[in-house]
């Protein structure tokens, strides 16, 4: 009896998974007491900080995504029908299965268990019974009603104190860019908790402890990130070249090494950074640059057509309407108030920043979106210009030397104007 048994101790050995990794705000449940059945719920940083449902046990532990517990409650009468039934033999039965959780059923000891596995961590699987599932069941609305606070109330803030201690990070503190991972984790394990807490806003639900010790490694990568791309995360360019990368973007593999196009002094090729291909494009005549991940590219696609749609919408609507609307402005006052044509562009920018919005929207007529406002705000210049062009000169300006003491008086004249139109009851204030 020996060689068998030492062979089945062999063939069956037990295999302790990895650790889970700690959970923000986790809160508990109780499955079984007796054999240490618990449900946690919290937030997961290695998951980006989604709500994470983890039933545990001494020794193994499977995590569940609410909605594919929403589908287990939906399914649990057949579930409960079937553990129910007597255990005659055994025969495997498939109930649900998703990515990352397979749930079948076995005979253990006599009777029915439902089997939670994991598909994504070797050696986690989790054995309930007929007990554990009535428990569970009768947890439902306390799980949801958790599961919602959470998701609507715990993980904003979560995000917002995380990015804080990011900020705080990125300008009080100077990495060099060829740190690696886990020197930078080191310095983030060396800074106080106490000198943390005092640059982040104050809140009534503080996770800075949490955040800090549960989620070092995601700090780690985003501060590396934030220093490598400080001088320009942003990357300008025609809607004729997004539109022909948006079509290269459905055939990129993330492959080293990679060139993929160069238009428009833009280059775009695939690096390798902190282990992972990313995709960036950068512009060679300026400090631009804009490193992509695969989620990102995805995220594009998926937005791809609802973004040809705003760019077919501005051109045929908002890009006519502000033509008409910024040669209005500049009509207007090269007629209400015309300067001399000598004048500097950046004095004339000074004066339209003095122009009230308000008084604009009175004496011009606009049809349909009125946008004085914001072009006063973008177009400043472009207005200027409009305003100086507009302005007629008359016969005898000229005819006249301009000389600097006409030049002089005429702009007294041009300031004398703008102070009366200010301290009357015109219509247009400077």
């Amino acid at each position: 009896m020996a060689g068998p048994i030492s062979e089945m101790n062999r063939l069956y050995k037990y295999v302790a998974p990895s650790s889970p990794s700690e959970l923000i705000d986790c809160s508990n449940f109780t499955i079984d007491f007796e054999n240490r059945k618990f449900l946690n719920i919290g937030f997961d940083p290695k998951d980006k900080f989604n709500i994470v449902l983890r039933i545990i046990t001494p020794s193994r532990y499977v995590n569940i995504s609410p909605d594919f517990l929403k589908r287990i409650y939906s399914f649990m009468g057949n579930i409960l029908s079937h553990i129910l039934d007597p255990a005659v033999k055994y025969k495997k039965f498939t109930f649900l299965e998703c990515e990352s959780v397979l749930i079948t059923s076995m005979v253990y000891r006599g009777e029915h268990v439902l089997v939670v596995e994991s598909k994504e961590t070797s050696g986690c699987r989790i054995l309930l019974n007929r007990r554990d599932l009535m428990t569970i069941q009768d947890l439902e609305w306390m799980v949801f009603e958790t599961v919602s606070r959470k998701i609507n109330i715990v993980r904003p803030n979560i995000l917002n104190q995380l990015e804080q201690i990011s900020e705080y990070f990125k300008t009080d503190f100077n990495i060099d860019k060829s740190a690696t991972l886990d020197e930078v984790i080191s310095i983030i394990r060396g800074i106080h908790i106490e000198l943390i807490a005092k640059h982040i806003q104050k809140n009534n639900q503080s996770f800075l402890t949490q955040i800090i010790l549960f989620a070092t490694e995601q700090h780690a990568i985003n501060w590396m990130t934030k220093s490598r791309n400080s001088n320009s995360q942003c990357v300008k360019m025609s809607v004729e070249l997004f539109q022909s990368i948006n079509t290269l973007l459905n055939n990129v593999n993330f492959r080293l090494p990679s060139h993929l196009l160069l238009k428009e002094f833009k280059l775009m090729s695939i690096e390798e950074i902190n282990g992972f291909n990313i995709l960036s494009i950068k512009c060679l005549q300026q400090d631009q640059n804009v490193q992509l991940t695969k989620e990102n590219v995805k995220k594009i696609l998926q937005l791809s057509d609802a973004m040809e749609e705003v760019i077919q919408m501005k051109n045929m609507y908002v890009r006519s309407a502000s033509l008409l609307q910024a040669c209005k402005i500049s009509m207007f006052l090269g007629k209400e108030m015309p300067l001399p044509k000598d004048t500097k562009i950046s004095d004339v920018e000074d004066y339209l920043e003095h122009v009230e919005v308000k008084k604009l929207k009175e004496r011009i007529s606009v049809q349909g979106t009125c946008l004085i406002a914001d072009l006063k705000i973008k177009a400043l210049k472009q207005l200027a210009r409009g305003w100086l062009s507009s302005s007629p000169e008359t016969e005898a300006e000229v005819n006249r030397p301009r000389t600097r003491a006409f030049v002089a008086r005429e702009r007294a004249k041009a300031s004398r104007r703008l102070m009366f139109e200010r301290d009357t009851t015109s219509e247009f204030v400077i």
